[in-house]
């Protein structure tokens, strides 16, 4: 292999490795299973909920999956991300629905959700969700402390991100920091999350509707995922079911350039190609332009140029040490 290659092998499998560093459960349904492929909670299938091409298909009428939260054990963590790759079924989740939800299932006068943490791509006030709540004096939903954003209801592939940690609780759509942190209220932490539900496409309030849609894959991580982490996420698309965010490269796959040097630097622009595995595959972003890398032949230091990298470490460049 060339230096160049083993250069841009080392620098993906670092990220790749920074990424999924603090991963503890995730459900790819590639086996055509709900088993956790990290962790040991696999997943129960409730209802008409189904695999189906590598993907957890849910219709919205007494499906979802659940798990035990005994496993997951999400009280424990000091932070927290749920991490959900998902296509929602156009115009169908119109009430309170949530994506993911860990608490309290039907605690709240018998039928509410008390004590938990969800994330929720589209409900009754047209807005998705991240929302943390501990306790049931006022009812759980008015003890929350929650952000906002866009509802997705429109059949197409999204990314949602709700994470907590010592500064808040922010929600990431889509590569973006669409709000948060927010800080928690005193009343609310991941200490007071309940181990008595973990649930997709269905939330601990029992008189709510469940969630339609697809779900490609489901992560937890024990830690909050950064800015840069979700966008590298979003670059490079869900592991599962065959899927990949590489389309439409320049260079065009198997294009190879190595620019002029320039006093001791040496430009290098990158190939791309469609893959999975960001060990073996360079993966390309459409909504960054330019890609390079810079090789100091004097100090053997790999640089990255201003917004080039697509996984997020552009902005005005910098080096790698």
């Amino acid at each position: 292999m060339s230096k160049k290659l083993l250069c841009l092998a080392f620098v993906i499998a670092l990220i790749s490795g920074m990424a999924q560093a603090a991963l503890v459960h995730q459900y790819t349904f590639e086996d055509g299973t709900a088993d956790d492929s990290v962790g040991a909670a696999d997943g129960n299938l409730v209802g008409d909920a189904a695999v189906v091409d590598r993907a957890l298909v849910l219709d919205g009428v007494d499906d979802w999956m659940d798990m035990d939260g005994s496993i997951i054990d999400v009280n424990t963590y000091s932070e927290v991300s749920i991490e959900v790759w998902y296509t929602p079924a156009a115009g169908q989740n119109t009430g309170f629905t949530m994506l993911a939800y860990l608490g309290g299932f039907g605690t709240y006068e018998s039928w509410g959700g008390s004590d938990y943490f969800f994330i929720t791509s589209a409900r009754e006030d047209d807005v998705s969700r991240a929302a943390i709540s501990n306790g049931t004096s006022a009812g759980p939903w008015g003890l929350e402390t929650g952000v906002d954003g866009t509802e997705y209801d429109d059949d197409n592939m999204h990314l949602m991100v709700g994470t907590i940690d010592s500064s808040g609780i922010s929600l990431y759509i889509d590569g973006s920091l669409v709000s948060g942190p927010v800080a928690l209220a005193a009343h609310n932490s991941i200490n007071g999350i309940s181990q008595g539900f973990v649930g997709l496409g269905k939330g601990g309030y029992t008189n709510d509707p469940e969630w339609a849609g697809t779900i490609h894959e489901f992560n937890i991580y024990d830690h909050a995922l950064s800015l840069n982490e979700v966008q590298i996420h979003w670059a490079t698309g869900p592991s599962s079911g065959g899927l990949s965010k590489a389309h439409d490269p320049d260079p065009q796959s198997g294009a190879n350039n190595v620019g002029t040097a320039n006093g001791n630097y040496i430009s290098l622009t990158l190939s791309w190609k469609t893959g999975l595995d960001p060990l073996d595959s360079n993966y390309y972003d459409p909504n960054i332009n330019n890609h390079l890398l810079y090789l100091d032949t004097n100090s053997a230091k790999l640089h990255y140029g201003g917004g080039a990298w697509s996984g997020g470490l552009g902005g005005a460049g910098g080096e790698i040490n």
